[in-house]
């Protein structure tokens, strides 16, 4: 896989600033990816619904509050 030079400059920028292992640099950017991919899936259903909408179709799957104590 070919990283592009933006990212291997900001790469090499995280391992000497911070002196990160290889493995947790790995762990870092899998974390963030996998928060990215989970963010985009969740935001898919309510994708340009006002916030409103939003709030409506969370109490219908009985997601919402979305914490307790929540209002």
């Amino acid at each position: 896989m070919a990283l592009s030079i933006k990212l291997r400059t900001r790469i090499l920028y995280l391992v000497h600033s911070f002196v990160l292992s290889y493995a947790e640099l790995f762990d870092r950017i899998y974390g963030a990816w996998l928060g990215r991919c989970a963010g985009c899936q969740l935001g898919k259903p309510v994708e340009g619904a006002s916030k409103e909408q939003a709030r409506i179709a969370a109490e219908l799957s009985t997601g919402y509050p979305l914490m307790k104590g929540n209002s």
